[in-house]
């Protein structure tokens, strides 16, 4: 009966995950996953949300379900980390959904059953995980140039070449910040060029929102999304909370969305609860609590935002000096590795550098060549950059 179902391939992060974990080498570096970790190589708790936590084990009295749109006071704070400038024109309202990539799971659902004729334009490259969860619903896929690898920068001509083949109505996925993977966002430039764009070409704008607060700050990283709302365009937005709240294993996110027609977004968030209800019934609770629990106290609040303002610090320190080491020991210009933002970094390493890197020196990276900076540490920055070192002699023979 199951003869004809194929074995399927293992997730490439997780499975290099799972790799990483049987290796026994004392001395092996993660440089996969996209989480933050501290200067130890933990994945630590917000003090913020340690507080949170107790105050909720103090008052909670129930574990009944959340609403299908999930908890409102959680909704209303999606909404306003996204239009902090309150842009009164605008109606607006959110989903919570389970993570970044539920809020993309039910933005795939709308577009599958209200726009069955529309493509879907992701950057390339782009996080692999999109493909997936856009083809699940049978979008039909096309992707925009975006970086180009040999000056590590993006190119807008070529991105304009690739969307004067879609068509009106088809939608296109921004990344709000801190690009994945290759770390390298628009410009302000470069913004106003996509929002020309877009507007041209009558696309459907969606922004990937899952690394808000790891570039210039919380409030300052939506500054794409603003120069799209000022100009009254209706967009989406799928909003992510595991890495600035650090709650990975919560599943915690929301989708947004944006209009001047107040009938429209009663239309579209209705369309969302019937595919939430339909893909995972109602969303969970405890990571809302948790950030609605922050959210409402202004001590609780601040103590998060210092926290995750010493993150980005750390991580921009790191870049800083892993580029400034790189460029030492290897002799050739890595200064592109300041300039980019968040968590990721694309290296040029070839497959089968990357492949003697894990295999030889234990350290692990994506076959793309992205590593995750915020697994840099001064206790591995040497071990680290002599191992690419040696690995780009050996390809520079």
């Amino acid at each position: 009966m199951f003869k004809s179902i194929k074995t399927l391939p293992i997730d490439p992060i997780f499975g290099l995950m799972d790799l990483f974990k049987k290796d026994a080498r004392t001395n092996k570096i993660n440089l996969t996953a996209g989480v933050y970790v501290d200067d130890k190589g933990k994945i630590p708790i917000f003090e913020a949300v340690k507080q949170a936590e107790n105050i909720i084990l103090s008052q909670q009295t129930s574990k009944n379900y959340l609403p299908i749109c999930g908890d409102e006071i959680f909704r209303e704070f999606a909404l306003k980390s996204i239009n902090t400038t309150d842009i009164k024109a605008l109606y607006q309202d959110a989903i919570q959904t389970p993570g970044g990539t539920g809020a993309l799971s039910v933005l795939a659902g709308l577009i599958s059953k209200n726009f069955p004729s529309a493509s879907m334009w992701l950057s390339d490259p782009t996080w692999q995980n999109h493909h997936n969860i856009f083809s699940a619903d049978n979008i039909n896929i096309k992707t925009y140039y975006y970086f180009d690898p040999s000056t590590n920068s993006i190119n807008i001509g070529k991105l304009e070449n690739d969307l004067r083949h879609s068509k009106p109505g088809d939608f296109i996925l921004l990344h709000t910040s801190c690009h994945n993977p290759t770390g390298t966002d628009f410009n302000d430039i470069e913004q106003n060029e996509v929002l020309a764009l877009v507007n041209k070409y009558n696309l459907i704008p969606a922004f990937d929102n899952a690394y808000q607060g790891f570039d210039a700050g919380f409030s300052e990283d939506i500054k794409f999304i603003h120069k799209f709302l000022a100009n009254g365009v209706k967009l989406f937005v799928a909003s992510s909370y595991s890495k600035n709240f650090g709650l990975y294993n919560e599943r915690i996110g929301a989708l947004s969305f944006f209009t001047d027609n107040q009938n429209e977004l009663r239309s579209v968030v209705s369309n969302f609860s019937s595919i939430a209800r339909s893909k995972y019934s109602n969303p969970p609770a405890h990571g809302s609590t948790i950030i609605k629990t922050i959210y409402s106290d202004r001590k609780l609040f601040k103590l998060w935002s210092n926290e995750l303002s010493f993150m980005n610090t750390r991580i921009n320190g790191m870049r800083i000096t892993f580029a400034d080491e790189l460029t030492k020991k290897v002799k050739r210009d890595f200064s592109f590795i300041k300039n980019q933002k968040g968590l990721f970094s694309l290296l040029p390493i070839s497959r089968d550098g990357i492949t003697k890197l894990r295999d030889i020196h234990g350290i692990y990276l994506l076959d793309s060549g992205r590593i995750n900076v915020a697994g840099l540490s001064m206790s591995n920055l040497s071990q680290i950059v002599n191992s690419i070192q040696h690995i780009l002699q050996e390809e520079n023979l």
